[in-house]
């Protein structure tokens, strides 16, 4: 994503080379990721198809409505929608929609959020722990995996796998258990150093390698945790 784009408190992108019925699932990875309103159109004959995912302080439906009269069609609701727009609308349509999104949006809206459920133990990920988690099922936009939290130590150097992921080792009271950050690859660099401390923001799931299940740990985020520094005595 060219920094550029994050200069504004929404997104706006259009292209003749993208198929259309891919758009919503880049437009819902754009939104998450950068949490800032955004709508992706893709242009065929002269008209754009797009597809608009929001955050919670930015409903869509106002915001469409005061652009109808550039639009030939759209529908959807206020954090999900699309629309069919003439190719000649579309600069003044993305000027308009950027315009409201930085007019209503704060610094701190667009800030990325995450709503942690609990701080847990290395000790109480068992297979019954799994077991209770599935009474909460099925998950979704409206009932997402729990996201937890702990503090743990990193054992061995991270490793990239399939080029894009990495895959942590993490200890905790003597207990190892290993960790996938998916997308997370370009942060390995900040775990050079051996051993250090960690916050671990996290969803535990069943791993099933070889007919053999193990509890891995799909890394949402994590931060190095800051060495408490000690203070200086002053000899009198």
């Amino acid at each position: 994503m060219h920094v550029d784009l994050l200069k504004e408190k929404a997104i706006v992108l259009h292209s003749e080379n993208w198929h259309p019925g891919i758009i919503p699932i880049i437009t819902a990875r754009i939104t998450k990721q950068y949490n800032r309103p955004t709508m992706l159109i893709a242009i065929e004959g002269g008209m754009g198809k797009g597809s608009i995912r929001t955050i919670s302080e930015f409903p869509l439906l106002p915001v469409l409505k005061e652009n109808e009269h550039l639009l030939v069609n759209f529908g959807g609701h206020d954090y999900a929608a699309g629309l069919i727009v003439e190719e000649k609308n579309i600069g003044e349509l993305k000027n308009n929609f950027i315009k409201s999104a930085n007019n209503l949006l704060d610094e701190k809206d667009i800030l990325s959020k995450m709503y942690l459920d609990a701080e847990t133990n290395f000790d109480d990920l068992t297979f019954d722990f799994m077991e209770s988690i599935k009474l909460l099922e099925p998950f979704g936009n409206e009932n997402p995996p729990p996201l937890l939290f702990c503090e743990a130590k990193q054992v061995w150097a991270p490793k990239v796998v399939g080029k894009l992921h990495l895959k942590m080792y993490l200890e905790q009271k003597d207990r190892m258990l290993e960790g996938i950050g998916f997308g997370m690859a370009g942060r390995k660099n900040n775990l050079r150093k051996k051993h250090l401390s960690l916050k671990v923001v996290f969803t535990p799931h069943i791993n099933v390698f070889l007919n053999k299940a193990s509890i891995q740990l799909q890394i949402k985020d994590f931060k190095i945790k800051e060495p408490h520094k000690k203070k200086k005595e002053h000899s009198k």
